[in-house]
């Protein structure tokens, strides 16, 4: 009977036998079981390789995950920071002004429609209801965390309107022009926490899309 040739070229068994034993190490060192069922295998690696190199995870909805990697905050700062209870916490902080103005124009409309006046807002009635409108309704859009993008926009414009009529410190001398240029800021300082606000609203919303997408 006529034996078999062997097609093996000189030296193949060797970078075989080499990159076999490669791969079982890359396999150990990710944490990857030598035998598991198709695809498992390479989607538990790639996990794994995603937190040995410090990848974002995504979390479910309403919170944020960070491999320890990637961490920049000490352990009892994101011990503090996954309590669920913050996110509405900060966010009733962040409206607790607009909310307590257009609580405070409401009970006195006329106090409020001098107000507008005062600041060269004409007619007076009509700003004093679009201030209450924005100050209430962005608020609520804000705390029950939906439509944040407009109920925090709206309380954007509202802002800038103050600061350019309200606290024009250009135009003022002394300390007026002191007082005038520090609430200036303050209001720059609110207007950047509502935009940091609405990116928060859509990071949490694409977790959840992606997790629903997931987990049909």
């Amino acid at each position: 009977m006529r034996g078999r040739v062997s097609l093996t070229q000189p030296g193949e068994n060797d970078v075989s036998s080499s990159s076999g034993h490669h791969r079982s190490d890359l396999d150990e060192y990710l944490g990857t079981p030598a035998a598991c069922r198709p695809g498992e295998c390479h989607r538990q690696a790639a996990h794994r390789a995603g937190c040995l190199f410090g990848a974002r995870r995504v979390a479910p909805a309403g919170r944020f995950d960070v491999s320890s990697s990637a961490r920049q905050n000490p352990r009892w700062v994101d011990a503090i920071l996954v309590q669920p209870w913050l996110l509405p916490l900060v966010r009733m902080a962040l409206v607790s002004a607009y909310v307590i103005g257009g609580l405070a124009k409401l009970a006195n409309f006329h106090a409020a429609v001098l107000e507008q006046e005062h600041f060269g807002l004409h007619p007076g009635w009509l700003w004093a209801v679009f201030a209450i409108v924005v100050e209430l309704g962005g608020s609520v859009c804000v705390i029950a965390d939906r439509l944040v993008w407009l109920g925090a926009g709206g309380l954007g414009v509202l802002t800038m309107v103050a600061m350019f009529v309200a606290n024009d410190f250009w135009n003022q001398l002394g300390s007026a022009r002191f007082m005038a240029l520090n609430s200036f800021f303050e209001h720059l300082g609110l207007l950047a926490a509502l935009v940091m606000a609405t990116c928060v609203a859509g990071v949490k919303q694409s977790a959840g899309t992606a997790g629903v997408q997931k987990n049909p």
